[in-house]
């Protein structure tokens, strides 16, 4: 059983302002914060309990950017030992439960020196909880060349096609193995 998180509507129509600050004056601003709301959802599911009571349950977020992640592990996970007779019903630490039922997809995958992304994504275990993503035809889609081909291979192979095919039981294929290649 799989749910997908894909923002977008967040301060429209009747919705309330995107942020504490009111509604941003331009999609420069809106874009800047996509990943607000991703964190708001995945600390609300986790801290809920919500993989104790369904415990098959992935959650795939969209179109939120990737360099959070961490941050929010790390802080989940030190407030967990401070606080964790509030959660009792939680059995693992928060970031347990983010890498093994979470997925984060590339797209729209910040740009840092290359290094720096490689950290980011090893520090997210990336080898099993990103997919790669490019939002075409949208104007700030990623293309497979300029995303994939800065990671190492065996990262590139998983996020390329592994994660989702393990995912959604895509059993058989692999990629340069008959499943495509990037």
């Amino acid at each position: 059983m799989a749910g997908i998180i894909h923002g977008g509507g967040q301060g429209d129509g009747i919705n309330p302002p995107i942020s504490a600050v009111g509604h941003p004056t331009t999609n420069f601003e809106r874009h800047n914060i996509l990943a607000i709301h991703q964190m708001s959802h995945l600390n609300s599911i986790v801290c809920e309990g919500m993989f104790e009571t369904f415990p098959a349950l992935k959650v795939i977020f969209i179109e939120g950017g990737l360099a959070w992640v961490p941050h929010l592990m790390w802080r989940m996970d030190k407030n967990f030992r401070a606080m964790r007779k509030e959660v009792p019903w939680l059995r693992y630490k928060p970031s347990e439960y983010i890498i093994q039922h979470c997925r984060f997809t590339t797209q729209p995958i910040e740009e840092p020196d290359n290094h720096e992304l490689i950290q980011m994504l090893k520090m997210m275990r990336a080898e099993k909880t990103v997919m790669f993503a490019t939002d075409y035809p949208h104007w700030d889609n990623d293309t497979p060349t300029f995303v994939l081909n800065k990671l190492p291979e065996e990262m590139r192979r998983r996020i390329a096609y592994d994660n989702a095919a393990e995912l959604y039981q895509l059993n058989g294929r692999s990629v340069g193995t008959g499943g495509g290649s990037i």
